[in-house]
């Protein structure tokens, strides 16, 4: 088989799964795969995806290359499709980069797929807190205020209550670990006229 040869049917199709950013292409008659991840749009209308190819060929068995790529590049695809060729030149990686890029660029502009909203509505079993009613247990919870305003202190009241398990004030409490983590954060504002 030579980079170039079509004479063989179906030499180049390839399989296409996955969506939002993870996709999995195929080439059964090549014996070769390619796992493509981190899609994202890049600057304007280009799209960066990260390239994994892999083979299942007698002569490149295993990993044949990784790396990132601006996939409406046809520059950084020649260099890749370079890189490959040096690993297994019986594959004409041009083409199978060319396929590959097309679908993933497709399918990452075309979305998510429709989701049918039904109307119903799941009932979800009531939340389990860890200090009744302020802090949802496994959920993040924020503590906004202006500055000098005791945020600093509710937290820690909380986290001193949560590791003694103690109630009190009205908040009923599961004994917890506790680890504060106080962002303050100040900004300078400068007028010029």
């Amino acid at each position: 088989m030579t980079p170039n040869d079509e004479t063989l049917p179906g030499l180049y199709e390839f399989t296409m799964a996955g969506s939002d950013g993870q996709y999995r292409l195929a080439w059964p008659a090549l014996q070769i795969s390619c796992e493509v991840e981190r899609v994202r749009p890049s600057t304007d209308h280009d799209v960066k995806g990260e390239l994994n190819f892999t083979s299942e060929r007698p002569a490149s068995a295993g990993h044949l290359r990784h790396g990132r790529i601006l996939l409406t590049s046809p520059t950084a695809k020649k260099s890749f499709a370079k890189l490959l060729e040096d690993r297994d030149s019986q594959v004409d990686w041009d083409k199978v980069l060319e396929q590959l890029c097309v679908s993933v660029i497709k399918a990452s502009r075309a979305g998510s797929p429709e989701v049918q909203i039904t109307g119903d509505i799941e009932v979800v079993t009531q939340a389990k807190w860890l200090i009744d009613p302020v802090l949802q247990l496994n959920m993040p919870t924020l503590v906004y205020g202006p500055g000098a305003s005791g945020k600093s202190w509710f937290g820690q009241y909380l986290a001193v209550l949560a590791d003694a398990g103690f109630s009190h004030g009205g908040l009923t409490v599961e004994p917890a670990n506790t680890m504060i983590l106080d962002f303050g954060c100040s900004t300078a504002y400068a007028a010029s006229r």
